[in-house]
């Protein structure tokens, strides 16, 4: 297509202006969009107009122009009709230029300049990756370097160059070609990340160019680097001359600078894949030595990292540990460290100093790395592994002097090699014969890595604690600074060295730390006896004693090899010989009595000086949480130790606990009281119970916040999505159940603390709901009911279920609950219109009746009526799993109240099925209500009250129901159409009169248990193991003519279903899918025998063309294989079908 240069240049202008007519714009941008799909035609005129220099084009009009360009060699020169031609042309015009705009113009320096000399870079290094894949092309390289050095013809900086001299480097060409040459490297691959995602076509492309390179252009380029590289140091040193006059291509101080640091970017771009003896020389070396000390902080980074590039360059170990011995920065490493060690913050240089010990600590962790890796080599002599292990350990002091650095960046610079070193010990370990490792050297080496992690561990003291650490509640409130993060994630990868180091020496580790946590512990316990703590130890010291306590049990498991077993009461004392046999991982079981007698252990001594120490006294915040996350922690030891129980419930519910003043902290203790007193549950003596109680008293005031919304949004949904303060008050509700049905309770003192408690918070719900109208809701008082609600219902969470279910009298403290039931029913019933109140009272009623147990059965039917008729589709699935919560704890005495709501809760449901899916909302939404609908009905076959389906009130939906479980049968989710099949499994059972011990078959080969109803019933909802057995433990229901729906709709259902062409016989959760329909036909054969493989063989099979020795073959196996068998059959069966034979 023929494009002039004008109408580029009008139609981006048009495009890009904000002022112009919208439809004036629009076609435009269709011109542009043609002119980007045809840029084999178009490329031309877009190189014209970025090049033209009469007129002048503005920025975006040539950056567009040489995006033409760009696209063309990228995507379409493969098409040109002479690509040889159109490079080279490309070539000639891209060197004029040059000439033009940089050797003798102002090099770009006008607006966009910066952006476009790196377009300019990316299009010249396109168009010379073209010149590798085109056949008789010359590239353009040679040329560019030779730019470098070019000058106006009448420049002083020809005449200022003697007899025989190169003429100095012009700045503005030097440049735009160290630009090229960096994008070139990258590339051709020097850029890990862009390797990673190319193409292998790609990447086998950039190999065979990087070959040529090497062949033709790597000499060239590594001398032309080092001598641009030697005239900036010389200008920076001021050993040569500072040149006359000024402009663009004069090497002024600052364009020494920039240039600089661009040659060293190139040494580590290029040394990552070319010899690399054209990059290391004694002079070349010596010279990056030289620029590594620069005054000029970019200077002296870029040195350090084309260092860091050089020494991590790809080679044997053997050449790894020469060219490392050639390098040799051992001695200038350790004195930058030592000089830039103490630089003041309040400095002007502190900022440039930190940068470039982060990049010190990179180089010398990269050193280490490379050290390490050879150590590690599989492919090395073993006497190159030992000596790199010498020089691992000759930088030992260096890599341990960056790790206790204040800044967390430059820690994190040699954590890495570290780490890699400390996996080569562990192996060396794991080999050596016990008692023998490490070797003193490495445990030297070991201890004073130990020595600066614990160190490194401890908060500065500009830094602020927020219980980031420890706490997952609250962490979006802003309280979390970046540097706090930051020093968190440091202290996370110096426990992972800690956890290598028990892997490697267990003592190594236990020693220094319980030696901290001793000390620490102790000088608290010892200053506080006389006075205030604080000023004898910080509270920095205690943090890091609490939270090394905190993880030491972790690792000690870890590093003995009992993770599986965990922390248990044998961890915390020394267990006599052999009451463990060797090799066994038995959790020996032993009274606390038996415990009493034993000494403790490493970790039960320092739970015990925990405790004892009081240290949660301590005035800061992080002294009292980090208690409280280890006594959660360690609660076992209580199992050994029960009278220490006394000594920590205080601290629980005094200020230092549950009553803390800073909020975040009182919150998360709530949880970690809950956590403790179940955890020592046994051990609680019953004279603490009645104060524990009332000294929560004060906490369990329910007052809900509404959250702050938009005009548009909904106060009560947001208030439902999120948690929040009432979130964790729950714990308290619960954890006060829990401490009045503790064991040495008396039945008065349990009715009178649950009064206690229940009273306030009774009164208050009967008031807000009396309170309510309707007519104008309040979104606060809709929020406080829901609140009070849950809190109610949280009490008996907390309560011990047997105790009602063993009883043969109805508990007293059951009368109290009931009033609680009764309250939220008519709390229900006047609000029941609003969502958060229904799910509050389905969550509240889950909570009572395993509590209450029978005592709650008068109240199903209140219930249920106040719950059906105003759910929504995805409620209606939890009220399903929740109505299969009475059908399996007491299904005899619903199975009245089953007979009469089933009608309208089977229509409920309907109505809910046949509504269209809009969405994947939607489509989980009515997954989920399908598996519910089907476990329902499974658990009435599992629980003997199925013939609630074909009572008088029933009865005319009953084969409306039998349809509806074909129906999910025919669904696309596997667990939905598993779940049915399971279903008419079972009912084929019990319509053609199994008997109830009778066995039916499964896909795990074995027998059906008669009494696996429940199990079954029990499936999940999201289509988990409802059973694989058919089997039923209901009582058996023939009905006449049963056999004629099982013919025309089941035995085809099973064939319809997995012959789709969307049922994946290959797929995992469709295999287990075809199992259940494996069990389903495997049970008909059962019920019917020979009649139902004549209608499979002669009838069914026949008729939808299936031939006939495949219809008897399968006929047979049906008859003579278990149902595992017979679902490998099945599924042969099934392929060969669908491959069309």
């Amino acid at each position: 297509m023929a494009t002039s240069e004008e109408q580029i240049v009008s139609a981006v202008e048009i495009a890009s202006d904000p002022r112009q007519d919208p439809s004036i714009v629009q076609q435009a941008l269709s011109f542009l969009e043609t002119l980007k799909a045809n840029t084999g035609e178009t490329w031309a005129a877009g190189w014209n107009v970025f090049a033209s220099a009469q007129p002048r084009h503005g920025t975006q009009p040539r950056i567009f122009g040489l995006n033409l360009t760009d696209d063309f060699l990228t995507e379409s020169i493969s098409n040109h009709q002479d690509p040889v031609a159109a490079v080279g042309f490309l070539q000639d015009e891209a060197m004029r230029y040059i000439q033009r705009e940089f050797v003798e113009g102002p090099g770009e320096m006008d607006a966009g300049g910066a952006f476009i000399k790196n377009k300019v870079a990316q299009t010249l290094t396109v168009l010379i990756l073209q010149t590798f894949n085109l056949p008789s092309s010359t590239s353009i390289l040679p040329a560019l370097f030779d730019v470098i050095r070019a000058h106006p013809a009448q420049s002083p900086a020809l005449s200022a160059s003697g007899p025989g001299q190169a003429p100095p480097i012009n700045p503005c060409t030097t440049d735009l070609v160290m630009r090229i040459l960096h994008d070139l490297s990258l590339s051709l691959g020097s850029d890990v990340n862009l390797r990673q995602i190319r193409s292998k076509d790609r990447l086998q492309r950039d190999a065979v160019i990087r070959d040529e390179f090497r062949a033709n252009y790597a000499a060239r380029l590594a001398e032309t680097v080092w001598k641009v590289l030697e005239e900036c140091a010389r200008r920076l040193d001021g050993s040569s001359p500072a040149p006359s006059g000024s402009g663009p291509r004069v090497l002024t101080e600052a364009a020494a600078v920039e240039i600089a640091c661009m040659a060293l970017q190139l040494v580590g771009d290029y040394v990552t894949w070319i010899d690399i003896g054209l990059m290391v020389q004694p002079d070349t070396i010596a010279l990056l030595y030289r620029l590594l000390g620069h005054s000029v902080s970019n200077i002296r980074i870029a040195a350090a990292d084309a260092l860091t590039e050089i020494i991590a360059k790809g080679t044997k170990p053997v050449d790894k540990l020469q060219l490392l011995a050639s390098l040799n920065p051992h001695q200038l490493l350790t004195d930058y460290e030592a000089s830039t060690r103490s630089v003041s913050p309040d400095s002007d240089e502190y900022d440039a100093v930190e940068d470039f010990r982060d990049r010190l600590a990179r180089l010398a962790g990269s050193v280490a790395m490379e050290y390490a890796r050879v150590a590690g080599a599989s492919e090395a002599e073993d006497a190159t592994k030992e000596e790199a292990e010498r020089q691992f350990l000759h930088y030992a002091g260096l890599l341990l002097a960056f790790l206790t650095d204040k800044s967390d960046q430059v820690t994190d610079q040699v954590i890495p090699a570290l780490r890699y070193i400390l996996d080569i010990y562990k192996k060396q370990a794991k080999r050596a014969a016990a008692g023998t490792y490490p070797p003193p050297e490495k445990a030297e080496f070991i201890r004073a890595l130990m020595a600066a992690i614990l160190a490194k561990s401890q908060y500065r003291e500009t830094l602020e604690w927020s219980g980031l650490g420890m706490m997952t509640q609250n962490s979006d409130d802003g309280s979390v600074d970046e540097e706090e993060g930051r020093f968190e994630e440091t202290r996370r990868n110096l426990q992972t060295l800690m956890r290598a180091v028990a892997a490697i020496d267990e003592s190594l580790f236990t020693a220094p730390v319980i030696q901290f946590i001793t000390t620490t512990f102790s000088t608290y316990a010892s200053a506080a006896a006389v006075g205030d703590a604080s000023s004898a130890i910080s509270w920095q010291a205690i943090e890091l004693a609490l939270s090394l306590l905190y993880l030491f049990g972790e690792i000690l498991i870890q590093a003995q090899g009992t993770v599986k077993s965990g922390l248990t009461p044998n961890t915390y004392v020394q267990l006599p010989p052999g009451a463990i046999p060797v090799g066994k991982t038995v959790r020996l079981k032993l009274t606390s009595e038996e415990y009493a007698t034993m000494a403790l252990s490493p970790l039960g001594e320092l739970i015990q000086l925990l405790v004892t120490s009081q240290v949660s006294g301590y005035s800061h915040p992080s002294a009292q949480l980090l208690t409280f996350e280890c006594l959660v922690r360690y609660s076992g030891f209580f199992n050994t130790r029960p009278d220490h129980i006394g000594n920590v419930l205080p601290s629980f519910l005094d200020a230092r606990g549950i009553h803390h003043p800073e909020e975040k902290i009182r919150l998360r203790v709530f949880y970690h009281f809950s956590r403790f007193i179940k955890d020592t549950r046994t051990y609680i003596p019953p004279a603490y119970v009645e104060q524990m109680v009332q000294s929560m008293q004060d906490l369990l005031n329910v007052n809900a916040v509404l959250p702050s919304v938009a005009p548009d949004e909904d106060p009560l949904a947001r208030a439902n999505e999120t948690a929040g303060t009432f979130d964790s008050q729950l714990n308290l509700f619960e954890l006060v159940g829990v401490l009045i049905t503790l064991p040495g309770t008396g039945q008065e003192a349990k009715v009178s603390m649950l009064k206690l408690v229940t009273q306030q918070q009774l009164v208050e719900l009967r008031a807000q709901t009396e309170a309510f109208n309707a007519s104008t809701p309040n979104p606060q008082t809709i929020l406080q009911i829901h609140h009070l609600m849950l809190a109610l219902s949280t009490l008996a969470k907390g309560f011990d279920g047997h105790e009602q279910a063993k009883a043969t009298e109805e508990p007293a403290w059951v009368s109290v609950l009931k009033t609680v039931a009764e309250q939220i029913l008519v709390s229900l019933s006047t609000l029941r219109r609003f969502v958060i109140i229904r799910n509050a009272a389905r969550g509240a009623f889950a909570r009572i009746v395993p509590t209450m147990g029978r005592s709650f059965l008068p109240y199903v039917p209140t219930m249920i009526e106040a719950l059906l008729n105003e759910m929504g589709e995805a409620e209606m699935a939890d009220f399903i799993q929740f109505l299969i919560l009475f059908v399996n704890k007491f299904p005899e005495e619903v199975s009245e109240t089953l007979n009469a709501l089933l009608t309208d809760l089977v229509m409920r449901i309907f109505h809910f099925i046949n509504q269209p899916v809009t969405g994947t909302d939607d489509e989980v939404e009515r997954n989920e209500l399908q598996k519910a609908y089907l476990n329902l009905i499974n658990s009435m076959v599992g629980h003997g009250i199925i013939g609630v389906l074909r009572t008088e009130k029933n009865m005319p939906l009953f084969d409306t129901i039998l349809e509806s479980i074909t129906f999910c049968a025919q669904q696309e989710n596997n667990g939905v159409r598993k779940l049915a099949f399971t279903l008419l499994a079972r009912l084929v059972v019990v319509y053609t009169g199994g008997s109830d011990t009778g066995s039916t078959p499964t896909t795990s080969g074995g027998k059906g248990d008669a009494g696996s109803g429940s199990a079954a019933a029990n499936g999940s909802a999201n289509g988990g193991q409802a059973g694989a057995s058919a089997g039923v433990s209901a009582g058996t229901m023939a009905i006449p003519g049963f056999e004629q729906f099982i013919y025309e709709r089941l035995i085809p259902l099973c064939f319809e279903v997995s012959g789709k062409p969307t049922f994946l016989l290959e797929d995992a959760m469709a295999q287990v899918t075809l199992g259940e329909i494996a069990v389903l036909l495997k049970t008909i054969y059962e019920r019917r025998g020979d009649e139902a493989l004549r209608y499979l063989s002669e009838v069914y099979l026949p008729g939808v063309q299936c031939p006939p020795q495949m219809s008897s073959e399968l006929a047979a196996a049906l008859k003579a294989q278990d149902a595992k068998a017979f679902k490998k059959t099945l599924d042969a069966f099934l392929k060969q079908l669908k491959k069309g034979v």
